[in-house]
């Protein structure tokens, strides 16, 4: 199946794989808007110190003082480290690391996301649609689709962490409104210090000035770390350590979430539609 894929992608991206639009580090007075198509990015890395990025229709750390709307359409990403120091990032029509001082809007579809990583402190991010890390004055309206994210480390220090269509580690001075669907996303960890984070369509870790509209569908979240100091959290369409001004509205259905963790100092959390 991954070969397959593999293989359309590739066909697809070759007239125009470098054809991407990103902003990282720039500073624009007025509106940013991105409308981006890709087939595919393949990245790899042996040796040490190693890391991969994929900006695809993005904004990281930048600062836009209108409005920012996002228009992105990926077949597939897929990432891959081998040695010390690893790290994959995967960054899809979303805002990262940023400030925008008027609305925010992405509309976001993406086939697979691969990520992995063999080695010592590795870590897998993929941010697909998504507002992390960010301040925006006002409303966000995510629109996200995605067939599957997959993100697998071997080693020490590992953490794999999926951001899909959701709001986190942000503030926001107006409303929310997330509309997510994912078929499937894998994570595992094989070593010590593993941690498994899968946000989808979700506010977590955030401070919200106005309402928060969720709706989010999902086929399946597999989480499993082996190891010590075991940790698998998914946060699907809920409102999770979060300061919200107004009202809260969640809309979720998912078929199946499975959580395993084996070793010392094992947790595994789900919050699924809930406010916690």
């Amino acid at each position: 199946m991954k070969q397959k894929i593999l293989k359309i992608a590739i066909a697809a991206a070759l007239p125009g794989l470098f054809a991407t639009q990103a902003m990282a580090q720039s500073t624009i007075g007025g509106d940013a808007s991105t409308n981006t198509r890709v087939g595919a990015v393949l990245q790899q890395n042996a040796g040490i110190a190693n890391q991969n990025k994929a900006r695809l229709g993005s904004v990281s750390q930048s600062r836009v003082g209108g409005d920012l709307s996002t228009n992105t359409r990926v077949l597939a990403v897929l990432q891959k480290n081998t040695g010390i120091a690893n790290k994959n990032e995967a960054n899809i029509g979303s805002l990262n690391d940023s400030r925008v001082g008027g609305d925010v809007k992405t509309n976001t579809r993406v086939g697979v996301v691969l990520q992995k990583n063999t080695g010592i402190a590795n870590k897998n991010e993929t941010n697909i649609g998504a507002v992390s890390d960010s301040r925006v004055g006002g409303d966000v309206d995510t629109n996200t689709r995605v067939l599957a994210v997959l993100q697998k480390n071997s080693g020490i220090a590992n953490k794999n962490e999926a951001n899909i269509g959701s709001v986190v580690d942000s503030r926001v001075g107006g409303d929310v409104k997330t509309n997510t669907r994912v078929g499937a996303v894998l994570q595992q960890n094989t070593g010590i210090a593993n941690k498994n984070e899968a946000n989808i369509g979700s506010v977590v870790d955030s401070r919200v000035g106005g309402d928060v509209n969720t709706k989010t569908r999902i086929g399946a979240v597999l989480q499993k770390n082996t190891g010590i100091a075991n940790k698998n959290e998914a946060n699907i369409g809920s409102v999770v350590d979060a300061r919200v001004g107004g009202d809260v509205s969640t809309n979720t259905s998912a078929l199946a979430v499975l959580q395993k963790n084996t070793g010392i100092a094992s947790k595994n959390e789900t919050s699924i539609g809930s406010i916690d």
